[in-house]
């Protein structure tokens, strides 16, 4: 009987023992490799079903071969589905360390790896270069900026009539009213005295200031007369027709006389050329004439004189109909080629 017991007693109790001691299995063991084998290999399917495909036949499964397929047979969790995978996690280390040393700031690579900071070297080098280029050209470009606006305020004290330096200025209240002419009188004394002086600012100019003459006859470029007027047509019952067409024409002026003695007539030299100007409907009235002038940095010789044809224009502005002309003058340079020989050995050298 003792031995009877001991016979249907041994399956249930020695169930552990051949599965360690007795079958010769360590299930501890067993599991890592699979795990293993797993993580670096595939799913546990493919394990269990290569092991299964490799035996002979007749051969019989082991004991923990056959705990493993009953157990992943009556589990109900899908299987893994893993791709193969060629990294190991050496190289995965590897990796991420390169990744981690990639985005360090340089002041921790410097700190941490001794490592020169060659790209925030070469970042800090180009805004240092970017920065000098900008002041260099932000202080050449004011020079000539204050030069121009200079050159036309020295244009109104030569060539405008009774020009007065309270119009320089924008106080406010302002200390003068508006520089302007009233009639027809003043209007033509007004372009007598530009004509005159155009022609005779190369005398009073202390400036390096020269008329713009023809090559061919070596004369003086005439002064340009324009006018904007509406068309307008009034009838002797008192009734008129305005149209809203503009009407520009233009012809030139001239003295009566040499350039140099004058006279400075611009209302007779009109009615000569049978030339009229509309006043009742005119718009603005404008003189054009052209200067030859340089500029020249004494204090940077090598960049050399810079030539200008100057565009001089006073405009006789009436577009209100107020019969106030408002008066104004601008400038405009246009840079050209310098003619002549230049000085300086380092300015000559860069023009070549």
């Amino acid at each position: 009987d003792y031995n009877h017991l001991e016979d249907t007693t041994q399956p249930t109790l020695n169930h552990s023992s051949h599965l360690t001691g007795n079958s010769g299995f360590d299930l501890p063991c067993e599991l890592d490799e699979m795990a293993g084998a797993v993580r670096n290999y595939g799913s546990i399917a493919t394990t269990v079903e290569s092991a299964s495909n490799d035996e002979t036949p007749g051969s019989t499964p082991s004991v923990f071969e056959r705990f493993s397929i009953t157990q992943i047979l009556k589990s109900k969790s899908p299987r893994l589905r893993r791709q193969k995978s060629y990294y190991t996690p050496s190289l995965v280390d590897d990796l991420r360390k390169r990744n981690k040393l990639y985005f360090l700031d340089p002041i921790t690579k410097l700190k941490n790896f001794h490592g020169f900071p060659w790209k925030l070297t070469l970042q800090l080098l180009k805004l240092v270069l970017i920065t000098v280029q900008i002041v260099i050209f932000g202080d050449q470009r004011e020079n000539t900026v204050e030069y121009f606006e200079r050159s036309e305020l020295t244009y109104k004290h030569l060539l405008l009539k009774d020009w007065n330096v309270a119009y320089e200025t924008l106080p406010y209240p302002p200390a003068a009213g508006q520089y302007a002419v009233y009639n027809m009188s003043e209007l033509f004394d007004h372009m007598n005295g530009v004509m005159e002086r155009y022609y005779k600012i190369p005398e009073w100019s202390l400036a390096s200031v020269h008329l713009n003459k023809d090559k061919a006859t070596g004369e003086a470029y005439p002064v340009n007369l324009c006018f904007r007027a509406n068309d307008f047509e009034e009838f002797p019952n008192g009734t008129y027709i305005v149209s809203a067409t503009v009407m520009h024409n233009c012809t030139q002026i001239q003295p009566l006389g040499s350039i140099a003695t004058g006279p400075y007539d611009v209302q007779k030299y009109l009615m000569q050329q049978n030339f009229t100007l509309p006043f009742n409907r005119t718009l603005d009235i404008t003189l054009t004439f052209y200067l030859r002038t340089f500029h020249l940095n004494l204090i940077e010789t090598h960049y050399g004189p810079t030539c200008y044809n100057v565009s001089i224009s006073v405009v006789y502005t009436n577009s209100e109909r107020s019969g106030q002309l408002v008066v104004d003058l601008t400038a405009k340079p246009k840079e050209i080629d310098c003619e002549g020989k230049i000085m300086s050995k380092e300015a000559q050298e860069q023009q070549e």
